[in-house]
This record gives C-alpha cells, sequence and structure tokens, in this order.
C-alpha cells in the first residue's frame, strides 16, 4: 500500500514538473469528441447490418419458442403425456441452442465493437496529435483529469472539426 502510495506521488510530481516545463498546454474534452464525432456513430449501425443475419436467426429461434410454449398451454387438455415430454424436451433443447447462439452473438459483437472503436480511438489521437503539432502544443491533456481549464486552451471543438472533415484526420 505504502509503495503505490509512493509510486503515485513519483508520478504527480513527475507530471507536474512535465507540465510545469511546458510552455504551451491543451486541452480536450474527450466525451465531448466522442458525442460528436461522426465515426463513433457509425459504430453501432455497422455492427448492426454486420450480424443482422444471426440477430434474426435469434428473434425466429424465440418466436418459435414461444408459439411450441403457446402450443403446449392451448393443447395441454388434448396430448398425451409422451407428447407433453417430447414438447418439453424440444422446448428444452431450443432454448438451450437459443441461450448458446445468444452467447456468442454478443461475444462476437463485443469484440466486433472494442475492434471498431479502437479504430476510431486512433483516428481521435491522430487527429489531437494534428491539432497540437499546429498549435506547436507541448503536452495535450485530458479535461476529465483537470480541475480548472481555461478555455482559451481547449482545442476540443478544432479536434471535432478535423474528425469531421471528408480525410477524417
Amino acid at each position: 500500500m505504502l509503495k503505490k502510495s509512493i509510486t503515485a506521488l513519483a508520478f504527480v510530481l513527475f507530471f507536474i514538473g512535465s507540465v510545469s516545463a511546458a510552455d504551451k498546454i491543451g486541452v480536450v474534452d474527450m466525451q465531448l469528441i466522442v458525442a460528436k464525432t461522426p465515426q463513433f456513430a457509425t459504430i453501432k449501425d455497422k455492427i448492426e447490418d454486420k450480424f443482422k443475419e444471426r440477430t434474426d436467426a435469434l428473434k425466429a429461434m424465440q418466436k418459435k419458442g414461444e408459439e411450441l410454449q403457446e402450443k403446449g398451454k392451448r393443447d395441454a387438455m388434448t396430448m398425451t403425456q409422451i407428447q407433453k415430454i417430447e414438447l418439453q424436451r424440444e422446448l428444452q433443447a431450443l432454448d438451450v441452442e437459443f441461450n448458446l447462439k445468444k452467447k456468442f452473438l454478443e461475444e462476437d459483437m463485443k469484440i466486433t465493437n472494442n475492434v471498431e472503436t479502437a479504430k476510431v480511438r486512433q483516428t481521435i489521437d491522430n487527429a489531437i496529435k494534428k491539432v497540437a503539432m499546429e498549435q506547436k502544443l507541448d503536452i495535450v491533456l485530458m479535461k476529465d483529469v483537470t480541475v480548472y481549464v481555461d478555455n482559451q486552451v481547449n482545442i476540443t471543438d478544432k479536434v471535432i472539426k478535423a474528425l469531421s472533415s471528408p480525410t477524417g484526420k
């Protein structure tokens, strides 16, 4: 515990020394950039399109399960014991298959989301670096980790503009 505190203190002191040595500082609001960046808006649509067939197949399986349950309720009085057991087994097998396919789909969607998000984050980092170089900044901080930010050092709008340009960088 003490070792972690000393390490954190050393990092803060190093960081303060780095900031005080910097001539020009810029700050970016990553939450605002994420909210206004067109590239992030397309990730959800891209994932939905990529997995539409599998999602539709799951919906069809769910509908089939609901229909079988309804059939079981509706025909319970006229079904033999063997028919009831067969229907129950079919429902159980469908449920197992549905849950497995749903789990795999969710995992694949999460992986794809992470890959696409990483690509966009790289684009954002490149845009921040480009704006920082154009502004001749020595250091760029995230607004979330600063206590006070003067609007003169906030480069968020310039980064968003760079990301919204046709080149996207």
